[in-house]
């Protein structure tokens, strides 16, 4: 049995996880997050299912369904490192762990098999910049988590109204450290997206605003990111690195 964990007041989350959560279907991201909630509240909910990964070093293993599993790892905060089908997960934790202890020996650092990437959707119609054709494994070094531990709420935003505009959020926090600054088209953002900006977004300027409350924003907020400059007549919108 796993040791007792105390009420869990934010998460981190590994690029590995964001990248499986875009794959999931609307009620299983929500079944994720109402898992997520329990757990917070109280991670030794019997209801759970938590258990200790035998053979991994810190891994536990949180039941979403028959079918479902989450992987975390860590107590403070819970890192959310992966989340699929109950065969994917239990392979990939039992794949990370050997890869941990083969190339770090003693130290406990987590490593991802597959650096992030994204494949952004072709268009026919031409656009104003060229088109964002994003491989991360070939342009910036893999993201092992987002920059900072997100409060549960954050957590909430991002997979129940935010999924749409994870996409951004994984693209950002992709990029190189050295990297401070990127200027995006609205055209290049819907590419990142494989999905159409509202009206809004191409209207009013209060849309890329930096308010967390506001579900477009949580993206780029979690992700460490802020925008800075909005032309509305070029259709542009620059984001910075935050400073945290």
């Amino acid at each position: 049995m796993p040791e007792e964990l105390p009420r869990i007041c934010r998460f981190s989350l590994t690029a590995a996880f964001v990248r499986a959560v875009i794959r999931l279907s609307a009620a299983e991201t929500r079944r994720v997050w109402k898992t997520l909630d329990i757990l917070a509240r109280n991670p030794n909910n019997p209801g759970l299912g938590l258990e200790d990964l035998r053979g991994t070093e810190g891994l536990k293993s949180v039941r979403l369904s028959d079918s479902l599993r989450i992987i975390l790892s860590g107590d403070t905060p819970p890192v959310l490192e992966f989340v699929g089908g109950h065969d994917e997960a239990y392979r990939l934790a039992s794949r990370m762990s050997k890869e941990r202890t083969e190339l770090f020996g003693k130290y406990p650092l987590r490593v991802l098999l597959e650096p992030p990437s994204l494949r952004v959707a072709r268009s026919s119609e031409p656009s104003e910049l060229p088109m964002i054709d994003l491989d991360v494994q070939a342009s910036a070094p893999s993201v092992r988590e987002l920059p900072q531990p997100l409060h549960t709420d954050t957590v909430e935003r991002l997979l129940t109204r935010s999924k749409k505009y994870l996409p951004l959020t994984l693209y950002l926090a992709s990029r190189p450290p050295t990297e401070n600054s990127l200027t995006l088209s609205f055209v290049q953002v819907e590419h990142l997206l494989v999905a159409r900006l509202p009206m809004s977004a191409r209207v009013f300027r209060p849309w890329w605003a930096n308010d967390a409350t506001h579900v477009q924003a949580t993206a780029w907020l979690a992700a460490g990111w802020q925008t800075t400059e909005v032309d509305m007549q070029q259709q542009k919108v620059k984001f910075v690195r935050s400073v945290i």
